[in-house]
């Protein structure tokens, strides 16, 4: 819920009121970590494509928790196993 909140104050220009601000590193970092990445997929007929693929969902809001909090977000965000 955090990451999207600040997701959407980053989107909407009200980053950092009410949310924490996040450092150039962990924005580079987070831009990197989710860029769309380009997989060469091998066809049935020897054939091959390229696919776009995306980070989203549940796999994207970990990947936010861990690059703006560390290993702790996650826990807290999820409960003690």
């Amino acid at each position: 819920m955090a990451a999207q909140r600040e997701l959407a104050g980053l989107i909407s220009g009200t980053a950092g009121t009410g949310s924490a601000r996040i450092s150039p590193q962990q924005a580079a970092a987070e831009k990197y970590a989710l860029a769309p990445i380009e997989a060469i997929v091998a066809g049935p007929d020897g054939t091959t494509q390229i696919e776009t693929r995306d980070i989203t969902g549940a796999n994207r809001d970990l990947a936010v928790a861990l690059i703006h909090g560390g290993e702790d977000t996650v826990a807290e965000a999820s409960g003690s196993w």
